[in-house]
């Protein structure tokens, strides 16, 4: 809400109409509101009159126009609503005289507006105190859209070949043999998971209207050699026992194991369940098996 607590007052006088202006530059109330109320209730006025009590903000009743042509002396409610839709501002302009605000007076006037989501229900009880000045409520607020979130993939084995890491063995010794570096999967075993896109959900703004959301996008499970996708489309398992590696943004697992060169410390020790292709020689102190 507006800091209301040094702001502007209309009152009825015994005579005329008068005008209490108080510090009205910190209240952050705009002269505007005061132009406004005016010409809603049709009082006559002189606007450099009314500038310069704005101006001197004295705090002192000061008659303004004659009661003669003033048409409504009752609550005034306007309503300005955000460009987006998401937002409405509800204005309450005080009664000139000792008149209870009712609800029923908001509801009818927001319905009338359009308003129909969002509406702060709880800020009621304070809006309808009895209240001298000018005041500003958010009174609905829209609920934006949330997107949906993209498909991603699960991999389930070390996508990148494995570095070249020797193990430390227990006794402080480090161990150039036994590298590790064949990922072998045996038939069965789940590759990639492919965890679904949502699909997001819908907002509105405060006169009712849907807000869409955007799904998020869909992915392909990386289906490659030796491979197949469970029938609710959600893993890649592998068909066989073999070497499992990820080339071209497929995921193929092989029975067979090429070494394209020798059998050495870049290698480790050749392990392998399936068939083994050595290009080069297999060095002195190391296996194939």
């Amino acid at each position: 809400m507006l800091n209301t607590d040094k702001n502007y007052q209309l009152q009825k006088g015994e005579k005329g109409i008068l005008l209490i202006v108080r510090e009205s530059a910190a209240s952050g109330v705009k002269i505007e509101q005061l132009f406004f109320e005016l010409k809603q209730r049709n009082i006559i006025y002189e606007a450099e009159d009314i500038r310069k009590l704005w101006a001197e903000a004295s705090g002192n009743p000061e008659e303004i126009a004659p009661l003669e042509k003033v048409q409504n002396y009752d609550y005034l409610l306007d309503l300005q609503v955000s460009k987006d839709k998401m937002r409405a501002i509800l204005k309450i302009y005080p009664a000139l005289i000792e008149k209870p605000l009712k609800k029923e007076m908001i509801y009818s006037f927001l319905r009338e507006k359009g308003i129909a989501f969002g509406l702060k229900e709880e800020l009621l009880p304070e809006i309808l105190k009895s209240r001298e000045n000018y005041s500003e409520w958010l009174i609905a607020e829209g609920k934006p859209s949330v997107n949906g979130i993209d498909a991603h993939l699960e991999f389930y084995f070390q996508k990148e070949d494995p570095s070249l890491k020797p193990q430390e063995l227990e006794n402080g010794r480090v161990d150039f043999y036994n590298l590790d570096l064949i990922q072998i999967v045996e038939a069965g075993t789940v590759l990639v998971e492919r965890i679904p896109p949502t699909a997001g959900t819908n907002g509105h703004n405060v006169l009712g209207g849907e807000i869409k959301a955007r799904p998020g996008k869909d992915l392909r499970l990386p289906l490659g050699v030796n491979t197949e996708i469970t029938e609710d489309d959600t893993k890649l398992v592998a068909k066989i026992t073999g070497h499992v590696c990820f080339v071209h943004r497929k995921v193929n697992v092989y029975p067979t194991y090429e070494v394209k060169g020798n059998v050495d410390f870049n290698t480790g020790n050749i392990k392998f369940p399936g068939n083994v292709i050595v290009r080069g020689s297999v060095l002195n102190t190391f296996m194939v098996e």
